[in-house]
């Protein structure tokens, strides 16, 4: 294990000039100043949603400028492509996440941006969705058979609700670390971490084949996050390279996974279940909700 940790680490330190394009999920360790300029998948159904303590606003582009509620700058440049958009923001201080959300007749969290600077994560309230605990919030699994991606929540004892979709369908539904509702076979009860006063929800997926992208959301009480898969990339996020420098290092050993006890007892045609019955789709804070409702570019 200790062998494989290293490797994976010398791996991420010598070939970024071969790191997968990001379109997605990430977090930004750079601790002040403007941003990098960031591309993301982008279609006309996109809306940007600000959050610092609370909602700052929805954020859209006009003449190369990203513009707070269209009136305010909030970075350059930024611009629209056919499929992509570009993002510049002037403070990566200024907001603590960009989410990003399609609003379709199923609306789906598409991607989340996290700004934490030094990559010095902080403990989740009760309840709350952990990002450290899902880092690299982008994964790139062309060659790996099966991946494991893990989210959590705050609170090892506290009896809270939590919820996992893929692409706006619900699958999993937690309270506690009960598993009350499996829309797919690697739904599973989560397991409790008390050193990190967490609950842990370990998911070991197959690779698939027939699509290359999808969006893994994952909601606490009034949080979510989205992990980005790419089916069509390998290699390890430019996240773990960017958060090495600030010497936050993690185990990369646990992103990839050996085949599951459930695979051997479904077809492969079940591992890819999906159900639109059950809770419904991964909520988002109110005021998040209400926003993307107003009309907007971006």
């Amino acid at each position: 294990m200790l062998a494989l940790t290293a490797v994976l680490i010398f791996v991420v330190s010598t070939s970024s000039e071969n790191a997968p394009k990001m379109w997605g999920s990430r977090v930004i360790g750079k601790p002040s100043g403007p941003s990098d300029t960031m591309s993301y998948e982008y279609n006309d159904n996109y809306r940007t949603v600000l959050i610092n303590d609370s909602v700052l606003g929805t954020m859209s582009i006009k003449r190369n400028q990203c513009m707070l509620w269209e009136t305010k700058p909030w970075g350059e440049p930024c611009n629209i492509f056919p499929g992509y958009v570009n993002i510049t923001l002037n403070n990566v201080t200024a907001q603590k996440i960009m989410e990003m959300d399609e609003i379709t007749a199923r609306p789906r969290v598409a991607s989340t941006t996290f700004f934490v600077p030094h990559c010095n994560f902080t403990k989740p309230a009760p309840g709350e969705v952990d990002v450290w605990t899902s880092f690299p919030l982008s994964r790139f699994v062309k060659d790996t058979p099966w991946f494991r991606v893990d989210f959590a929540v705050g609170g090892a004892n506290y009896d809270s609700t939590a919820t996992f979709d893929i692409n706006a369908t619900s699958l999993c539904f937690w309270r506690g670390t009960k598993l009350l509702h499996k829309g797919a076979e690697f739904c599973t009860d989560m397991v409790k971490d008390e050193s990190a006063d967490l609950r842990v929800f370990r998911g070991v997926f197959p690779r698939k084949t027939n699509i290359s992208r999808e969006s893994f959301a994952f909601a606490g009480l009034k949080t979510a996050l989205t992990v980005s898969i790419d089916y069509s990339q390998s290699g390890i996020s430019p996240e773990v390279a960017d958060c090495k420098q600030y010497a936050k290092v993690k185990d990369l050993s646990t992103l990839v996974a050996t085949m599951p006890a459930y695979a051997t007892k479904t077809s492969t045609r079940n591992n890819s279940k999906t159900t639109s019955s059950g809770p419904a789709s991964m909520h988002t804070c109110r005021a998040i909700i209400a926003l993307l409702l107003i009309p907007m570019v971006l």
